[in-house]
């Protein structure tokens, strides 16, 4: 069991919520719905994403802490894309 989050884990946490944002807005662009508002992701999803894409048992906290990590990246891809299409309105 993974009781200490490595810089490896962090960085792929960070790859996690940038992937999952990026899905989602291919998803809303698909549907032809708009990309508006604050990042709608949760942490019970970014837990499941987390734990998914390492593999591995987490101790909570260490879970947690990974899932946060995730968030924030997801919530910075999602800003991004919100500036670009203000670019362009």
């Amino acid at each position: 069991m993974v009781t200490d989050p490595s810089a490896e884990f962090r960085s792929r946490a960070t790859e996690v919520g940038a992937a999952w944002a990026d899905e989602l807005v291919r998803v809303l662009r698909a549907d032809n719905r708009k990309i508006v508002g604050e990042w709608p992701g949760t942490m019970s999803e970014a837990r499941t994403r987390v734990l998914a894409r390492l593999r591995r048992k987490l101790d909570a906290g260490v879970l947690d802490d990974l899932a946060k990590v995730a968030i924030v990246a997801a919530r910075c891809e999602w800003q991004q894309v919100l500036r670009s299409l203000r670019r362009w309105d």
